[in-house]
């Protein structure tokens, strides 16, 4: 692992998971005043969570050059590695592996490479230059503006 890569993975993945963290909760708040959860499905939840802010997932989508292994990586279809990794379970790979490929058309159309300076291309400047500030190298995954989340969402957040 390169210097860069461990620094983001020091510096860039605990706020990134400290503001995840707020964010669901905030959500799950939300949520439990319209809808009364139970401690088993607070549980549930709090682990699908986790699973979804873990070092991993950071790495893979903040401390990632060139996107490795993502839908992000150059070339011309979805990566081997990507594909490998799905076909070990044979049903979620007849589901997972088609979903991979329309939404790699969908974000590369007919390109090769949709990443610039390692940052999918159509995150705004000033986002990119906010990430790397705190410390990430990379954003393979779309970006959302806090406008739209709110949109998406039903709340300020």
């Amino acid at each position: 692992m390169n210097n860069s890569k461990k620094e983001c993975i020091k510096r860039f993945c605990p706020t990134f998971k400290a503001k995840t963290l707020k964010l669901f909760d905030k959500l799950i708040k939300k949520e439990n005043k319209t809808k009364k959860i139970n401690a088993k499905e607070m549980k549930f939840i709090q682990n699908i969570v986790n699973k979804m802010i873990s070092k991993e997932v950071c790495e893979q989508k903040y401390c990632n050059p060139g996107c490795k292994g993502t839908i992000y990586e150059a070339g011309k279809s979805v990566p081997k590695s990507l594909i490998d990794k799905y076909k070990k379970n044979k049903k979620l790979g007849q589901i997972m592996i088609p979903l991979l490929t329309l939404r790699r058309k969908r974000v590369f159309g007919n390109k090769t490479n949709v990443l610039r300076n390692g940052f999918y291309e159509k995150w705004p400047p000033a986002e990119v230059k906010k990430a790397k500030n705190s410390g990430a190298i990379s954003a393979c995954e779309e970006f959302v503006s806090e406008k739209e989340a709110e949109k998406q969402l039903g709340f300020k957040l």
